[in-house]
């Protein structure tokens, strides 16, 4: 059985949502999470585009780290 504390978790923030880095990583440190904070900092002019090249980042990163399963949060 896995916990979903035993899980580790990447989560997307801009550089400038430096408000809601600070909000994420006092959460999920309250919460026991192992944690990364992953910058989605696109420039292109879509934010839906943004939003999609940032969860390729995070996916890349787990598999890049060979991590299965993990978690991916957002700012939001």
């Amino acid at each position: 059985m896995i916990k979903v504390k035993d899980i580790p978790v990447f989560y997307l923030n801009p550089d400038f949502f430096d408000h809601r880095k600070k909000m994420m990583d006092e959460f999920l440190t309250n919460l026991g999470l192992n944690f990364e904070r992953v910058p989605s900092n696109s420039s292109h002019a879509l934010r839906q585009t943004r939003i999609c090249e940032g969860f390729v980042k995070v996916a890349e990163r787990g598999i890049e780290k060979g991590i299965y399963p993990f978690l991916i949060l957002e700012d939001d």
